[in-house]
């Protein structure tokens, strides 16, 4: 038995309204919380069907947003939405597991240490970009220098990176 003025949510995004709706018209949300809102820093996505009302948004907006930020996206863009912010800490982890990895053999620093490094670059990096409005390209360009360590080694990623990362699309966005 559901009311009529209870707003069902979905926590799958692949399961979608039209599914929903098959087994009980009713209003429906759908939302990709993500592991970020452990420290209140998620971006939780949001979708809505046609039922729904302004005050069943507002309440469950206001619900959410002590996780974080709430971004509202259209049931079909919560895919791509999902892989961005929801799937991307361990995307992101899986990333710098293997820089850490790879460093490991030219150096004598702990594993502790290179981890360690990488995390508050990585922290302050995000920082300094959301708080100067900076690009990725910017960061790039304020950090390689012609013929420098960051040129190289920029170019290496800017050459194979790419086919990783369709490559992850592609077989992500598939599920």
């Amino acid at each position: 038995v559901v009311s009529e003025d209870a707003l069902l949510v979905s926590l799958n995004g692949s399961v979608t309204f039209e599914m929903l709706e098959k087994v009980l018209p009713h209003k429906y949300a759908k939302v990709i919380p993500g592991l970020t809102a452990e420290i209140n820093r998620s971006q939780t996505l949001v979708c809505y069907n046609g039922e729904i009302t302004k005050a069943d948004k507002a309440t469950l907006i206001s619900l959410m947003e002590c996780m974080g930020d709430v971004i509202e996206l259209p049931e079909k863009e919560m895919g791509i939405g999902s892989e961005l912010v929801s799937c991307m800490p361990g995307f992101i982890a899986a990333m710098f597991d293997v820089i850490s990895k790879s460093a490991k053999p030219h150096t004598t620093l702990p594993e502790s240490q290179i981890i360690q490094m990488l995390l508050e670059t990585l922290v302050g990096t995000g920082e300094l970009m959301l708080e100067k409005g900076m690009s990725f390209e910017e960061v790039v360009h304020r950090v390689a220098t012609k013929g420098g360590i960051t040129e190289v080694g920029a170019q290496i990623i800017y050459a194979q990176m790419p086919e990783v990362a369709d490559e992850l699309f592609h077989k992500t966005m598939e599920r």
